[in-house]
């Protein structure tokens, strides 16, 4: 019987069948090869780094036996790599054509190490690797890394840190605001936390200024808590003592721009509106150089045990109102700050309207500062907290809290003073946040 073979269209299915398996196969291996030789150059450059630490261990004194002098470059050429003195790094494996490595005190890292078909950056065992002989950024932290940021006090010139971003990647911002001042059992409103992440890169430096405490005075004025605390005052009152004030307590904010956080409102963005006239719920700015902030609480107050009220607490998206008791004719509770706008002032014992001339020396609560209480000899009250909009200060009424700001970071979130929030360091929680203000920066990975 005559054998019958494959006709012509079977032989065109079968190509066509093979092809769009290749079409299919073909990235999925280029992948894996592109990700086999990204890790084997991973591993060279690891052989590297440790070679340099052996180096290290084996010349902690140099040749005249005094300590190493720091930085120490090894440039390779492909051949070996080697410093200024002709050391050698020595190690298994193929030397990278260019690139240094550089040891320093405390770190080792790697610098646009290329092989002529990709290069490698960074410390040990966090080396990012690009594919070509582009170079790539330097990476000077590893994941998990944690920076941390105090209040600073008159005494530094510089009263904000600089942070210049060690490597590309996520990070998380973390701010405290801090408390209003107190008097006796009328403490002040505590601040608020925030946090949320960000992409970076080593091209970015960002400013963190840290949020002072308020304090409190019975004659005269007390200045608010740095970085827009609202100012305090306290009275005599022809003689008459025991008529306590207290100021505001200071923001926490992270910027892109340097300053304290009431400079900056040039740099506040825009204004993202619902659309609806009569809800401003979610109203909020949407700012490309502040990142994040955290309200300060409003001072409390107390006149002679007649009239008192601890101060408003720090935002959260809104700031807490001023407080006091009944013994006066109450009337007006200082407002807190909120997302568009400012707080603004109260007065325990009639209406604003109708007693205007008590608050002719009255500092209005605006963008980043509290508002600041009138400096009548008679009149007492707490100032208002510092925010991304500042809360109103009091006259016989303690003032209210600062809001906090969350703008375009991710996975982000505002937790005001009278709430649990994370302490510190992360391991339990508690309700607001006294003392002075705190931030905290975690690097989270590429």
């Amino acid at each position: 019987m005559k054998k019958k073979g494959f006709t012509l269209i079977e032989l065109l299915a079968v190509i066509v069948i093979l092809a769009i398996i290749a079409l299919i196969l073909t990235p999925v291996i280029s992948n894996v090869i592109e990700s086999a030789r990204e890790a084997a150059f991973k591993q060279t450059i690891n052989g590297v780094l440790s070679a340099a630490e052996s180096y290290v261990t084996e010349h902690i004194l140099d040749n005249n036996g005094t300590d190493m002098q720091y930085p120490i470059t090894f440039t390779c050429d492909g051949v070996s790599c080697k410093d200024e003195n002709n050391n050698e790094l020595v190690f298994n494996g193929k030397v990278p054509i260019t690139g240094t490595v550089i040891i320093e005190e405390n770190t080792i890292r790697a610098e646009e190490l290329c092989d002529g078909k990709q290069c490698g950056s960074g410390s040990k065992e966090n080396v990012i690797v690009n594919n070509g002989s582009t170079p790539v950024e330097a990476c000077n932290a590893s994941p998990g890394d944690v920076w941390l940021f105090n209040y600073l006090d008159e005494t530094h010139e510089t009263r904000y840190h600089t942070f210049a971003i060690p490597c590309r990647g996520t990070y998380k911002f973390e701010v405290w605001g801090a408390q209003g001042g107190s008097v006796d059992s009328y403490y002040g409103g505590k601040g608020g936390y925030s946090v949320g992440e960000l992409p970076l890169t080593t091209a970015d430096t960002l400013y963190i200024a840290v949020g002072g405490q308020g304090g409190k005075s019975g004659s005269g004025v007390v200045y608010g808590g740095y970085n827009g605390g609202g100012n305090g005052h306290g009275g005599t009152c022809n003689g008459n003592g025991n008529r306590w004030g207290t100021s505001g307590g200071g923001a926490t904010h992270i910027a892109k721009v340097p300053g304290e956080l009431p400079l900056l409102e040039s740099y506040k963005g825009i204004l993202s509106d619902n659309g609806t006239t009569n809800d401003i719920s979610d109203d909020h700015y949407i700012s490309d150089y502040i990142l994040i902030v955290a309200g300060g609480g409003g001072g409390g107050f107390n006149i002679a045990n007649w009239m008192y009220g601890p101060g408003g607490f720090g935002g959260g998206a809104v700031g807490g109102n001023g407080t006091h008791n009944s013994a006066g004719q109450t009337t007006d509770y200082a407002t807190g700050g909120t997302q568009i706008s400012a707080g603004y002032p109260g007065d325990g014992y009639t209406s604003i309207s109708s007693r205007s001339a008590r608050f002719i020396e009255y500092t209005i609560a605006s963008f980043g500062q509290g508002g600041n209480t009138t400096t009548w000899d008679c009149i007492e009250g707490g100032g208002g907290g510092g925010g991304f909009f500042g809360g109103g200060s009091g006259s016989e009424t303690a003032g209210a809290g600062g809001s906090g700001y969350i703008g375009v970071l991710s996975n982000a979130s505002m937790i005001a003073g009278n709430s649990a929030m994370p302490t510190y360091d992360g391991t339990s929680t508690m309700i607001g946040n006294g003392g002075n203000g705190f931030a905290k920066i975690t690097f989270l990975g590429n």
